[in-house]
């Protein structure tokens, strides 16, 4: 029996590394939740490294409360998050990132 205050599984927080990309509203549904995808950095020129969807935004950002324009319309954006499956421990948070989508 465990005694209270005891942790019984500790999550390293650093192995995971997630990437947030914005696709406009009007490519949104050639994106999905597992989807594969490639993450490419500045840091290694060439190289690219396995990842997957894992969440996409609900709600598009950078709406106006007025009503939109179709003109409007084309710049919303949903926030699309990939979560790597390679390089945890050669890449680090913060860092600029390119994703290919459509494998």
């Amino acid at each position: 029996m465990v005694q209270p205050g005891i942790p019984l599984v500790l999550l390293d927080a650093a192995q995971v590394l997630e990437v947030v990309v914005h696709i406009p509203a009007a490519r949104l549904e050639e994106v999905q939740v597992r989807q594969k995808v490639r993450v490419s950095v500045d840091a290694y020129p060439g190289e690219t490294f396995r990842g997957r969807v894992v969440r996409i935004a609900d709600q598009a950002l950078f709406t106006p409360s007025e009503v939109l324009s179709r003109k409007a319309r084309v710049k919303r954006v949903f926030a699309v998050t990939i979560r790597l499956e390679e390089g945890l421990d050669r890449l680090h948070p913060g860092r600029p990132a390119d994703v290919t989508f459509g494998l």
